[in-house]
């Protein structure tokens, strides 16, 4: 199964505070995680319980460290698949208050019947200051009588606020306020024992690691933040193991650089006289480098290498300037970035067609029936469902899998803050189970939008015969409809890794299917993983130890990691029509364990050509002593006092690569990169040039970095 070893029934159990009266505050905690199949968590409030990309980036917000615990983590060995049943929800928005939540509470909260209710007390709540602090209570009381009567056995979790680095005496006003009406409830034991207060006034304020590291200079939270108020969730209520919440978990990955400012502005494009004349506009300033790329596939992984056919050119302009890109084929797609001179702004992305001439804004374009939902006005929910690779529990360290990834990227991208998502999604469902609790992982919830990745667990030991899979999943097909015959329903492939051949099957028939049913989507995780793993292998596994984990894309030989849970995003998100490069979180990715070798230089000889010169670069004396294969070469030729350069992607075995038609140069530069085959090393070569056209190539110089992965060196003799 898709899974990881069982927590002991020891370690599952409740943890109750010593002292706890059962007709106290939070007596009845212990009915928060029985066997019931239906233990949806709702999370409610402001920014800081939205936990968006601002405050997180790709690590999760609290919410998501907490459902991973409880659904996780604290599941005990009996009943597991149902205690993973524990769902959280998260409905938060920012600039929201408690009066808002209560307004909305009747529409937005309880069609989901929750388990518990929270509400994490924020700085917009106590923004009113002391005379606002009666009308909070009044909102709390509503709040607290809502989520208890929302169904039977319904619990409301009240979150004191943390500690702030300004306004603190304001925060503990409110938290006292909080108090006060919780301790009216103690004439109503029935409600008393059902409000579960979680103090993160008092623990905040004692928590060094929380005050060094968990919020920024306007006080709001950081990632580490994040995780400390999603462990003070757990301790109060579910109980705390040495873990939390799982093993491995730090958020401080180092991300490659990228930009951080992305501006509306941005450049024009045309054909003139067989090169590319890109136009930077003047208000923007500065000094810019404009790249064009030939698109060989809208959804490239980015950590992959690149694939044979790639071509880029680029060159450095100032404002107002026009920058004449050449070394293009004639035809072909095309994407054309624009980046400051340090590398801290973008501007607008442009796609467009090299034999048409034809440029435009690279902006999302989503597919018919979404089109029509995302144009009605109102909140959709997206719903994920499937086995541990949805569920993402365990192999991400503490990062987002790709439902948390599309709910930022839903949120904020695309600025639909009223959307949800949910992520429904067992480890080691099988579309069995899935069709025998369809309840609780589907028809709980109003899906507008329904996302199926499940087959791997279907084809261990052909656990399901693959006939038995097809009428399965169609099965699941059919309930969704009937919850909702408008739902757009994603079918997402199952991806390669220690289970690869066996899957294959499983494969075909959602495939298949996808083709059968014009009303569904199909994306193909599994042909794009396999099609660079098969270059690659190291992308998914070690070849030399088969269990190893945090490989580039995979946590372990099965689940991916944090980067391959964002890959699998930007298919997702793509397939919709719904990805756009000119944003924060489309540029986010982790540096992956890629070491680095130096490469002696290639050859380059130049002669004049009409038009512009030709550069023959001799590949040789760069792939001969390679201690190992390579995969396809990346071959840059570049104007060296011009700003200018060139690169295509040629196949391992070719011997020489000829450039035409380049600009003027008064030093040509050759540089050649390649990824091993058996092992992630990055070969980087040394520089030649060449004088001009004819000139003798100058003494090899020290190799640039024309990718961006920064690793450790060693020298290739």
């Amino acid at each position: 199964m898709v899974t990881s070893q069982a927590v002991p029934d020891e370690d599952a159990k409740t943890i109750t505070p010593a002292g706890a009266r059962p007709d106290g505050p939070g007596g009845a905690r212990a009915e928060l995680f029985n066997d019931s199949p239906d233990n949806t968590w709702a999370f409610t409030g402001g920014a800081d319980v939205a936990g968006g990309f601002s405050q997180t980036r790709g690590a999760r917000n609290y919410v998501g460290h907490f459902e991973e615990y409880i659904r996780w983590d604290r599941a005990p060995s009996t009943n597991k698949a149902r205690a993973m049943q524990r769902y959280a929800v998260n409905l938060a928005r920012p600039g929201v208050v408690l009066s808002d939540v209560v307004a909305d509470f009747d529409t937005r909260v309880a069609p989901l019947r929750p388990k518990a209710t929270a509400y994490l007390i924020s700085p917009d709540d106590y923004a009113a200051g002391e005379s606002g602090a009666p009308a909070f209570q009044g909102a709390l009381r509503r709040f607290i009588d809502k989520a208890v009567a929302v169904r039977s056995g319904a619990f409301a979790v009240v979150q004191l606020p943390y500690r702030p680095k300004e306004g603190a005496d304001l925060a503990e006003r409110y938290a006292a306020a909080a108090k006060d009406v919780v301790n009216e409830y103690a004439a109503t034991p029935a409600i008393h024992s059902r409000i579960i207060v979680v103090d993160h006034s008092s623990q905040t304020t004692a928590d060094s690691a929380f005050t060094s590291a968990g919020l920024r200079a306007d006080s709001t939270l950081t990632a580490q933040g994040h995780l400390i108020l999603g462990r003070q969730l757990a301790e109060a209520t579910i109980g705390l193991t040495s873990d939390f919440p799982g093993k491995g978990v730090a958020v401080d990955r180092e991300e490659i650089p990228a930009p951080t400012a992305f501006r509306a502005e941005g450049p024009t494009a045309s054909l003139q006289s067989g090169a590319l004349s890109v136009s930077v506009p003047q208000g923007v300033g500065g000094r810019w480098r404009v790249e064009a790329r030939v698109i060989l596939s809208d959804e490239d992984a980015g950590l992959a290498p690149p694939k044979a056919g790639t071509t880029l050119s680029s060159a450095s302009v100032d404002a107002g300037g026009t920058a004449s890109l050449h070394g293009l084929p004639g035809t072909g797609r095309v994407e054309i970035t624009t980046a400051s001179a340090d590398g801290a702004q973008r501007l607008a992305t442009l796609r467009g067609d090299l034999a048409s001439g034809s440029f435009s804004p690279a902006v999302p374009s989503p597919i018919g029936r979404l089109s029509g939902k995302l144009g009605q006005g109102g909140p959709l929910t997206w719903l994920f469902m499937g086995d541990s690779i949805t569920h993402g529990a365990l192999h991400t360290k503490g990062y987002d899998a790709v439902p948390q990834v599309v709910e930022k990227y839903v949120h904020e991208v695309l600025g639909r803050q009223d959307d949800v998502v949910v992520n429904t999604a067992v480890s080691g469902a099988t579309t069995a189970d899935t069709l025998a609790q369809i309840g609780p992982r589907l028809e709980n919830y109003p899906a507008d939008v329904v996302s199926l990745m499940i087959g791997t667990n279907d084809s261990v030991d052909a656990a399901t015969p693959p006939e038995t899979y097809r009428k399965s999943l169609r099965a699941i097909i059919e309930r969704i409809r009937a919850k909702n015959p408008d739902a757009v329903i994603i079918l997402r492939t199952p991806t390669p890794g220690c289970r690869s051949e066996l899957v294959k099957p499983y494969v075909a028939i959602m495939k298949r299917l996808g083709a059968e049913d014009d009303g569904l989507v199909v994306v193909d995780q599994f042909t794009r993983w396999q099609e660079s793993a098969e270059s690659y292998p190291w992308l998914i596994s070690d070849p030399a130890d088969a269990d190893k984990v945090d490989q580039i894309l995979m946590g372990d030989n099965l689940h991916p990691g944090f980067n391959g849970q964002r890959y699998m995003a930007r298919l997702f998100l793509s397939a919709l029509g719904l990805w756009t490069p000119d944003n924060e979180q489309a540029a986010l990715q982790y540096e992956p364990a890629i070491s680095a070798a130096r490469a002696a230089a290639p050859g380059i000889t130049t002669s004049a050509a009409a038009p512009g010169t030709t550069a023959t670069v001799d590949l040789q004396p760069f792939t001969r002593p390679q201690a190992g294969a390579i995969g396809d070469i990346a071959v840059t030729v570049s104007g060296k006092d011009e700003g200018w350069s060139v690169a295509r992607v040629v196949p391992a075995g070719r011997a020489e690569v000829v450039f035409e038609g380049l600009p003027h140069a008064s030093s040509y530069v050759a540089t050649a990169v390649a990824y091993r085959t058996g092992s992630p090393v990055r070969v980087v070569s040394g520089e030649a040039s060449a004088q001009g056209p004819g000139a003798a190539p100058r003494p090899p110089q020290r190799p640039d970095r024309p990718f961006p992965h920064r690793s450790s060196a060693s020298t290739i003799s």
